[in-house]
Parts: C-alpha cells; sequence; structure tokens
C-alpha cells in the first residue's frame, strides 16, 4: 500500500504500509513512486519474490488544496485529468519497473460538508479547503471517473470505491464515518479491511 495520510483506511492486513502524511499526488509523481517501492521491492526479492501487488490512494490533498486553487471553472476538469493521466503514465512505469501483475487504485473521498471544522494540521496556506464545494466535488467525480475507465480498460488494473452509504443524502461524505472529533480522514471503524 502506497499512499498519503488517508491510506491507512485502503490498507489491507496482509499488505506492508507505506504512509506519507501530506504527500499529494502531483507531488509523489514528480518524485517518482521508486522513491517509496524501492526498498519494498528489495525485501520482497530478499524473501524470492518481488512486489506483485500494488494498492495507491493518492487525490485527496490535490483536490482539497491545489486543483481548485490553481484552477478554475473548466480548467479544474481538464486539469484533474491530467493528473489522473500523468497518475496512471507513472502506474504503468513503476508496473514494468517492478514487474507487478496487479495495481489497485483507490477512489477519492466523497466531499464533506463544508461546516466541518477541521484542525489546523489540515491546513494549507491558512485555510481548511480551496475552492467551492461543487468546484471540488466536480474535480472528485472527474478524477473518479478517469480513474475507473482507465482501471477498466488496463490489464492488471482495479478500481477501488468508497460504499455508497459513505454519502448523506446530499451527496457529501457523511460525518458519521469521519474520525472524530475533527479530521478529514475516514474513521477507524470504518476502514476498508474492518467492513
Amino acid at each position: 500500500m502506497l499512499g498519503d495520510s488517508h491510506s491507512l483506511s485502503a490498507w489491507h492486513p496482509e499488505a506492508a504500509l507505506c504512509r506519507n502524511d501530506g504527500q499529494t499526488l502531483n507531488g509523489a509523481i514528480n518524485k517518482g513512486f521508486e522513491t517509496w517501492l524501492a526498498p519494498f521491492d528489495m525485501a520482497a526479492r530478499i524473501e524470492g519474490s518481488g512486489i506483485e501487488k500494488l494498492r495507491t490512494y493518492f487525490g485527496n490533498i490535490d483536490i482539497r488544496h491545489h486543483i481548485c486553487r490553481l484552477y478554475e471553472g473548466p480548467d479544474i476538469v481538464s486539469e484533474t485529468r491530467k493528473l489522473v493521466k500523468r497518475y496512471f503514465t507513472e502506474l504503468d512505469r513503476i508496473k514494468e519497473l517492478y514487474d507487478i501483475k496487479e495495481i489497485e487504485v483507490v477512489a477519492a473521498l466523497p466531499i464533506e460538508n463544508i461546516s466541518r471544522k477541521l484542525p489546523k494540521t489540515g491546513y494549507h496556506k491558512g485555510k481548511p479547503y480551496w475552492g467551492s464545494w461543487d468546484d471540488r466535488d466536480t474535480a472528485v467525480q472527474i478524477f473518479n471517473a478517469v480513474c475507473r475507465g482507465l482501471c477498466e480498460r488496463l490489464e492488471g488494473y482495479t478500481f477501488i470505491e468508497w460504499p455508497n452509504h459513505f454519502k448523506n443524502e446530499n451527496n457529501e461524505l457523511d460525518f458519521a464515518y469521519m474520525e472524530r472529533p475533527q479530521s478529514v480522514h475516514i474513521s477507524p471503524e470504518h476502514y476498508m479491511w474492518s467492513i
């Protein structure tokens, strides 16, 4: 499992976890995923295999703090698509580099209601998020749709979605599934491996 601070919620107990708090997808692509995967690949090869399956979970930080800060209107859609295409280009490169058979991509979370109070540790440039709820929701919808489509078309890829019941009647991430009292993360009792 490779991802940002959200990755623990999508981790499964049989896997190693490489959680990188504050790591954006954009920054991870720029560094190259092998920055984190090389030690895991070496350890797996010592045990007689390699990395056979990789689950990745990035994008929530990019959507919360960067896409809508840097872009407006239709550019939110086009730039989100570009980010996902870069994501999959990096995944393809890593898949070939380490001869990974299976790659799983975890969906970005729905956007919670803006009334949720967040700890200052979740702020960027003094703000808890950038852009309107609608703009960030658009970015999530595009991010997930492009990821889903690419996973369906590419061999060895699987898209992992969050349950629909995580959304309330307003299509927001329901506070009931979020870590208490204040957080942007899923609450531990709702982690993928516990549901």
